[in-house]
């Protein structure tokens, strides 16, 4: 991680800003990358923290960026599927609350191969 931490953050929405705001505070932060389903909302996010590196897709962004840990935030219903997508790429990721909208949804995610023991672990 010469340089230091790359961060994706996936959501533009009102509890982003305080995300891109804490990572872009960072001192050992060398990029963050931001992605939202609607371009101008992401866009009004990354020129309020001077992000020059916007996209709209999350699997397309995760597959050109190098990235080192994965921010998701965005609406509960979202994360199972952004999860799934974080550990195809292998990144340890942060969620915002809720992790899902229901238990059930809770449960798929321990069925995930992928998925970091710790974040199972914290469902148990």
């Amino acid at each position: 991680m010469a340089g230091g931490l790359r961060v994706a953050v996936i959501g533009a929405g009102y509890f982003s800003q305080f995300h891109v705001e804490a990572w872009c505070n960072m001192g050992a932060l060398a990029e963050v990358y931001l992605c939202d389903s609607d371009y101008a909302r992401a866009r009004a996010l990354g020129d309020r923290f001077g992000l020059t590196d916007i996209h709209t897709d999350a699997a397309g962004m995760l597959a050109r960026i190098d990235a080192d840990l994965l921010d998701i935030v965005t609406p509960p219903a979202s994360h199972l599927d952004l999860v799934r997508l974080g550990c195809r790429h292998g990144l340890p990721m942060v969620s915002q609350k809720a992790l899902a909208p229901t238990f059930l949804v809770v449960i798929l995610f321990t069925y995930i191969p992928a998925l970091p023991m710790a974040l199972v672990w914290l469902l148990r």
